[in-house]
């Protein structure tokens, strides 16, 4: 679980999937039940895009999903977009 200093809060997240320990799934699950970080916006980037692994992602709170490869420019436009940019 991630574990944040005090007076810091991310402005959003990009997650993969699969990761070690707590898989991102898990991870955005946490970050959302929490009253503290349940706004941080999340993007998932991931080899897997199956219809199914985005509804998964959305289930657990993510605004978005990007699947690998990317487009570097894309994932600027969607982050963008989150921040109000």
């Amino acid at each position: 679980m991630y574990k944040r200093q005090v007076g810091e809060r991310p402005s959003l997240v990009l997650l993969d999937v699969c990761m070690p320990g707590l898989d991102g799934l898990g991870f955005c699950y946490e970050l959302h039940s929490s009253p503290e970080t349940a706004n941080i916006p999340v993007i998932f980037i991931s080899g897997r895009g199956e219809p199914a692994d985005l509804d998964l992602a959305r289930v657990v709170g993510a605004e978005d999903y990007l699947v690998k490869p990317l487009d570097p420019a894309e994932l600027l436009r969607r982050v963008q977009r989150l921040l109000g940019h």
